[in-house]
């Protein structure tokens, strides 16, 4: 199975190389997880936008002979969504982890109830077809057996600019997200209340409880961050403003109490210099730092980057930087970090840490080929330090590439299909390559 898998992703990219060195237009590889690459820099949705996002509602189609029906039973829906995934690893070591696993999600999502109120619900599954050493490749959970599990279960509630959301339920936010890069994403268990308003966006509420890609059972935000025996939960608070059409700011929190702060904040502005060409900067911040009774250990640390883009005739070329302090490595227990050099393999913030990134995207519906895209990432890390010790670390170099075809015409609307892969190389000689081929289908049931 995985020599097949091997053999087939080296055809495909021997026959598009030419075409297909190319890189991602977002920061953090939470959000490559579930996009495809963009066309323009315009397109391109930062951290904090995405995350505070209002919910997607899906579109209402009236069944014939249910025109009758109460709003909320008749505009309700429920959707499929396939997944089967191909993982396989190789490294120096003896452990080559090679799974292969079908599954998906069964997603519910009610009608309006008194015009305010709406249900939402997801079942994920995920069980092996084959497998090696599959607990460590997170398509299964850590013994190795299948997953099954109610992820999602929450109460909507919709009043003009103001929305809530109540118990199991997902989020895209820096450092708290789904992280959907593997058969079954993360979900938590929160209490949340959103403003969406033209210019200001904003969030808070408490999280109490995760679902970690590969859990099988809801688990305290604390015991995730590694404080053992703890039932502490998470509260967050977030926003971002629009200064004018071109510039926006944003920043969000997240305390857990006798375990850490984390503090994030970015910057972004874009402009289009010509008609078909266009640009954007975007800065970011981190800090985190234990608190209380530092029940995972005492640190404080941050990171901080600058991104460049721009985009045309397609094409969107992204070059970055950025630093991590010397006082520990980030962390991100509660999903994928949004840094700029946040890829499949590595995140380039161990302490001290200096990174850079280059690279292309390409979306190839110019070409005649609508629903083809591609991106790559070539990235190096310097100077990594073990904060307890100041002992050097060493060296990292690492690239991605991921090719998608999702086209969005007649039957084949809701088809994915995605191939990935990539490899890390440290000073020394020591390296990780990972193969991923990834089919998704989604498709309404009713």
């Amino acid at each position: 199975m995985k020599n097949l898998i091997r053999h087939y992703l080296l055809l495909l990219i021997s026959i598009t190389t030419s075409y297909l060195f190319n890189i991602a237009a977002y920061a953090g590889d939470y959000i490559d997880d579930i996009i495809v690459s963009p066309k323009t820099v315009e397109e391109i949705e930062d951290p904090l936008e995405y995350g505070l996002k209002p919910e997607e509602k899906p579109e209402v189609k009236y069944k014939k002979g249910l025109e009758e029906l109460p709003e909320f039973l008749r505009d309700s829906s429920i959707t499929t969504h396939f997944r089967s995934y191909g993982f396989s690893r190789d490294n120096e070591s003896d452990s080559d982890p090679d799974a292969f696993a079908i599954g998906g999600e069964l997603r519910f999502f009610s009608g309006l109830l008194k015009n305010t109120f709406r249900i939402g619900a997801s079942y994920y599954l995920s069980h092996g077809i084959h497998e090696d050493e599959g607990e460590k490749t997170q398509l299964l959970n850590s013994r190795g057996g299948g997953i099954n599990k109610l992820g999602e279960l929450y109460l909507a509630a919709t009043v003009d600019e103001y929305s809530a959301r109540l118990y199991r339920q997902s989020f895209s936010l820096p450092y708290l997200n789904k992280q959907d890069s593997r058969m079954v994403p993360n979900t938590h268990e929160a209490y949340i209340i959103q403003y969406d308003g033209e210019q200001f966006d904003s969030i808070a509420g408490h999280v109490t409880q995760i679902k970690k890609r590969n859990a099988q059972r809801f688990t305290s935000m604390a015991e995730a961050a590694g404080a053992t025996n703890s039932s502490k939960g998470t509260f967050m608070a977030g926003a971002r403003y629009n200064l004018n059409s071109d510039i926006n700011i944003g920043a969000i929190n997240y305390f857990t109490d006798d375990v850490f702060n984390i503090f994030y904040s970015e910057f972004n502005y874009s402009n289009k210099l010509t008609k078909e060409i266009s640009m954007k900067i975007t800065g970011q911040f981190t800090h985190q730092k234990s608190v209380g009774d530092t029940l995972i250990g005492e640190f404080d640390t941050n990171h901080y980057g600058l991104q460049l883009k721009a985009s045309y005739q397609h094409a969107i070329l992204t070059l970055a930087a950025t630093n991590t302090g010397s006082g520990a490595e980030i962390i991100s227990p509660f999903g994928g970090r949004p840094g700029f050099l946040s890829l499949m393999l590595s995140d380039f913030d161990r302490a001290n840490e200096q990174g850079v990134l280059a690279g292309l995207s390409y979306d190839f519906s110019k070409w005649g080929l609508p629903g083809l895209s591609s991106f790559a990432k070539f990235a190096w890390g310097k100077n990594a330090k073990e904060a307890s010790s100041g002992q050097n670390l060493p060296d990292l170099n690492e690239y991605n590439l991921t090719i998608d075809y999702k086209p969005a015409r007649s039957w084949l609307n809701g088809l994915w299909l995605r191939l990935r892969h990539a490899r890390s190389d440290f000073e020394g000689g020591s390296y990780t390559k990972d193969t991923r081929v990834i089919l998704n289908y989604e498709f309404p049931l009713y």
